[in-house]
Parts: C-alpha cells; structure tokens; sequence
C-alpha cells in the first residue's frame, strides 16, 4: 500500500433524498486528472435505468444498489462455471437480507425467498444472469424498489415496468473491477481519517476446512458429504458480503435463516433460529398445513410456490468468529431444543479444573421440536480460548464441527502453536 494517495471527488448527481427525508443527499464519483477514475458506467444515473424513470434515487436506493452488485456480480463470478450459476440477491437497507444459487434464475429466486418472505418487500433484488419473464412474474407479486440484471428477456421489461416507481436498471456494462475502484477497501472513520483495507479474496472450504468434533477423528474436510461441504463454501463466500456479528444457516445453495449484524454472536445465533423457524423451509420440513399457513400470512405467496425445495432439509451453520462463550454455540447448534438436559440445567462441563453447569437463559426444549432444524455441521474459525469447553461439549452431544482452517494450520493448532486460528469473516460498516 503506498503511503501517499490523492483522490478528487466530483459530483454527478442530486438524490431525491437522503437516509431520512428531511435530510439532502448527492452523489460523488473519484476523478483522476479530470478522468473518471473508474472508467466505470454510471449505473445510478437514468441512462442505464430501462424502467418509466418517474424519479431520481435516494439514499437507500444507491445503497441497496450497490449491495446488489458487489454480491451478484462477486458470486456470479465465483460459481461462474459450477452447477448453479444463478446468482439471486436482495438488498433492504443498504445490506443483503437473502442470498441464493441455483442451477436455473427462478429456482435460485425462489430459495432465496424460502429463507425470508419479509425482509426483501421493498428492496431491490440483483441478479447475474439475464432476468427471465418467469423471474419477472415472481418479482411482480411483490412491492420491491427495484431490479438490476444485465440483460432483460423479452416482455420483462414491460411486466415490471407497469409499475412506474420500479427501476429496472442494466447492469452489463459493470464489471467486477468496477465495484472496488481503488482495488481495496477505504472506509471513512471521525476526524478526517480513512482506514485502508486488502479487499477479501473468495473462500474455498477444500483448501480451507478440517472437521475437528463428530467425524471419528478424521479431520479431512472431503470426508463429508459432498452436499454438505458445498453449502460450507458458498456460506463462506456468501459471509463476505453480511454484516457482523454473524450466524446463518445455508441449505442447498441458500441462506435458511440469518442472523446479522448483532452485537454479540448468542443474539446473532438467536436470531438466525428465529428467522429459520418462520421460513418456508421450516413449513417444508414439517409440511403441516398450519405450519405453512402461518409461514405464508399476508404474503403473496403459496405452498405450491415453493414445491421445487429440495427435501430434506440438510443444514450448515455458519459462523463469521469464534464462539467466545457456550451460549452461542448451544443456541446455533440448537442442541438445547432436542435435549432435555439443557432445560433441566443437567449439562455440565470442564473448564479447565473446575467442572460447571451450563445455565440457559430459558428453556428451549421441546418435545416435537423439528430435528431437521438441527444444523448437521457447524461452522467457525476455531482457535479462541472458547475452545476448550465449546470443543468437548461438541462431542459430548456428537456435534460435527469445522473449523475454516488449512490443515496446515490446523496441525500448528492441535500442537498448542500461538496464533493458530482459523479464517474470520468480519464485515463491518464504521459510523
């Protein structure tokens, strides 16, 4: 990184507002010698918008843009040439909220909506492939701001476009070194000052996974089912684009349940379980009438919408740090819903040389509990001083645990080696 940079803004648009009405927003873009410095489209600007452009964007909508982007053009470059291509995101409040992949546009659309019927209303939703006119029908069902896709089939426009606050904007002439111009991250902080950062590159769970706990000592991360580490490696490349404290829950190519930005990883946990307990996922696991019935109230949808999920539900959980203390990784496993134990305040564990009871804040068990909302591995960087009771408490209860560590790294750690942790995938955004 060099220590002298120069960067000239330039203004290039008034927005219709800023985060808060009252409040006056406009765009800037980097110039270098009277240059765009990003030789990029000015894709917030109407030339790229294909929708009846009745109004300039605000705020959140460049936001929510931009999100849209940096995750469905990241993506879609990174599953490119894999199975499933389809790269679905949606962005509310300048953050995704759902993210999918899937071998066709509509099934990845309808995953991601699988995992939260809520949060997308009124968002804009990114795609990487051109939208198709079945993915504009499942669009037009709901009120969302907006659609970006780099091409647009035929009648798809028109179908969105009936609805004149839409945007509908073409994102072919964006390209992946278009949405880090300087080719790393720069993050203003008070006092004038910036912090610069490496941009993160993608994460691969065969290079950078061992098994640690429920896989008879066998710490190869090939070990396990093929689904399984697939899920393991879209959620870690779907992490680098979510806000932390995070804990979320991937099956077949999607998010199931998120749990975001929090300011401690327990609630993280709480509220990735929450959120997976009223998705459409949790209705197709148990598949009872009113389980689905209160999944789909007052949304657009229907059972039959979503028939194409895959069953069963086989999930990973993912966490973006360590478990510092046992509450969060109890609450992400969701051990303490299928044992009894837990709710009884029976479980007991080592720390160091003191045996203790765990003690839940309540309890969480439940006889009917649906078992496939267990997680069938959990997901974490390994190496805090949590380690010690998360660990055996993992095996007590035969809980299959990875740590996005190489096995380099890995070896380091099991001989007790200072610094041997596993990859972090912290996403913050400074006040």
């Amino acid at each position: 990184m060099t220590k002298k940079k120069v960067i000239d803004l330039r203004h290039v648009l008034d927005l219709k507002g800023g985060e808060n009405s009252h409040l006056n927003a406009s765009l800037l873009t980097s110039v270098t010698g009277g240059l765009v410095h990003t030789l990029a489209p000015f894709i917030y600007g109407p030339s790229y918008d294909l929708g009846a452009k009745s109004r300039l964007p605000g705020w959140t909508n460049i936001g929510d843009i931009s999100a849209c982007l940096k995750t469905s053009i990241g993506l879609g470059e990174l599953y490119d040439d894999s199975p499933e291509p389809h790269i679905v995101v949606a962005s509310k409040h300048t953050r995704p909220v759902v993210i999918a992949k899937a071998k066709t546009q509509l099934d990845a659309l309808i995953k991601a909506m699988a995992g939260d019927l809520n949060s997308p209303f009124g968002g804009f939703f990114g795609f990487n492939t051109s939208l198709t006119y079945d993915t504009a029908e499942f669009l037009d069902r709901m009120f969302i701001e907006g659609v970006l896709a780099p091409s647009y089939e035929q009648g798809s426009v028109d179908k969105l476009k009936r609805v004149k606050r839409r945007f509908l904007i073409d994102s072919s002439d964006v390209k992946k070194e278009h949405l880090n111009v300087f080719g790393y991250s720069l993050q203003p902080v008070a006092n004038g000052c910036f912090i610069e950062q490496d941009l993160e590159p993608p994460f691969n769970a065969l290079e950078e996974c061992v098994v640690v706990t429920g896989n008879d000592e066998n710490s190869d991360i090939t070990s396990l089912d093929p689904q399984l580490i697939n899920d393991i490696d879209f959620a870690g490349n779907a992490a680098i684009y979510l806000g932390s404290n995070l804990v979320f829950y991937v099956h077949n190519g999607a998010i199931a349940g998120l749990g975001d930005a929090c300011g401690a990883r327990t609630v993280a946990a709480r509220k990735a379980r929450n959120m997976l307990e009223d998705s459409a996922y949790a209705a197709m696991s148990t598949d009872v009438k009113e389980n689905w019935e209160k999944v789909l109230y007052d949304t657009p949808f229907t059972e039959q919408d979503f028939s194409t999920l895959k069953r069963p539900l086989r999930l990973v959980a993912f966490s973006d740090a360590f478990f510092p203390k046992l509450d969060g990784f109890v609450e992400t496993s969701g051990i303490d819903r299928i044992h009894s134990s837990f709710g009884k305040r029976e479980v007991q564990y080592q720390e160091g040389d003191e045996i203790k009871t765990f003690i839940p804040k309540k309890d969480n068990h439940d006889i009917n509990y649906d078992e496939y909302l267990i997680p069938e591995v959990v997901v974490q960087p390994g190496g805090s001083n949590g380690d010690e009771v998360i660990i055996p408490m993992a095996d007590q209860f035969d809980v299959k645990m990875v740590f996005t560590m190489t096995p380099e790294i890995y070896e380091k750690y099991q001989i007790g080696e200072k610094g041997a942790t596993g990859r972090r995938f912290f996403g913050h955004t400074i006040m």
